[in-house]
């Protein structure tokens, strides 16, 4: 199976697993956006992330960030879809 996660995200959508800060109804992981250290590499098909990055400080921490979620992704070959 295919998994998908949503950070931030504020609507369920078929598919996808939410991961958020602060617990809720639609929320199936509770985790900072900047440790998803809760998962092994490669663990979602792919990640998705609307008005986040804009939280992060951009003198360290965007970029650790980023480079987070992108150890999080399966390799880059298996994701490439056009």
């Amino acid at each position: 199976m295919n998994r998908k996660l949503h950070i931030g995200g504020q609507v369920k959508a078929a598919g996808w697993e939410v991961l958020d800060a602060n617990p809720g109804p639609i929320v199936d992981h509770v985790a900072n956006a900047r440790d998803l250290s809760v998962f092994p590499d490669h663990t979602f098909e792919r990640i998705y992330a609307s008005h986040v990055v804009e939280h992060f400080d951009y003198n360290g921490e965007l970029v650790a960030t980023l480079t987070e979620w992108h150890r999080v992704p399966q390799k880059l070959v298996d994701r490439m879809r056009f």
